[in-house]
């Protein structure tokens, strides 16, 4: 039987150890005497590059330019400002070329304010892997809770703000990131979990797998 988590420790092993910069060999299965592949990847990115993209979608977001036809709901009244078309741009190509975006004032202040209160007063457990509840800190550091939706609550409404907005903003997208393994076929998401990082913990790039015994039509792995 395959040790994922040994497998992964050696390629996190591999990875900080590498001669070659943004090229990582990953490790041979056991019981095979394959050499271990090369993948390449981008270096990843430090504070002000990424200080830098914030910036950057932040001005065109908050520009005069033709707006898209989106309208995002939480804002700091009913409604937050209209994405322009080029705002909408740059988030696709920063999910698409680094898998990841940060959205500076993306659902108002006041929603904001809410959500931050509300999510200190969970009730936070370490993450884990699977049904089974496997923990490793190589794969998965952080803790998590899930939040009630609950409407008649100040963490309720605003939680349901931040949803609509996300969910408005992904359908905008779609024809942006329409590759596959983008955005196109994104019809539906789980409800909203939150989670916090303590410093040095991370979480590797997943996929969840929507299954159950192996069985389903959603099962990917």
């Amino acid at each position: 039987e395959v040790d994922y988590f040994a497998i992964r420790a050696q390629a996190a092993a591999a990875s900080s150890s590498s001669s070659a910069p943004g090229v990582v060999p990953l490790p041979s299965l056991p019981g095979t005497s394959q050499s271990p592949p090369l993948v390449a990847r981008p270096p990843p990115l430090g504070a002000r590059p990424v200080a830098r993209r914030r910036q950057r979608l932040l001005g065109l977001r908050n520009s005069g330019l033709p707006a898209a036809e989106l309208q995002l709901a939480g804002g700091d009244k009913e409604r937050s400002p209209p994405w322009p078309s080029l705002a909408l741009r740059e988030v696709a190509a920063q999910l698409r070329g680094r898998g990841f975006v940060v959205v500076d004032a993306f659902c108002g202040v006041p929603t904001a304010l809410e959500l931050r209160a509300g999510i200190a007063g969970l009730e936070m457990k370490r993450g884990h892997l699977g049904d089974e509840g496997a923990s490793s800190d190589v794969l998965r550091g952080d803790s998590v809770a899930w939040p009630e939706v609950d409407e008649h609550t100040a963490f309720g409404i605003a939680l349901v703000r931040w949803q609509s907005a996300l969910d408005a903003l992904v359908a905008a997208l779609r024809p942006l990131l329409s590759r596959p393994g983008e955005l196109a076929g994104v019809r539906a998401r789980e409800p909203p979990m939150a989670s916090c990082y303590p410093p040095g913990a991370r979480y590797i790039r997943h996929y969840d797998n929507n299954c159950e015994d192996g069985g389903s039509a959603d099962c990917n792995g």
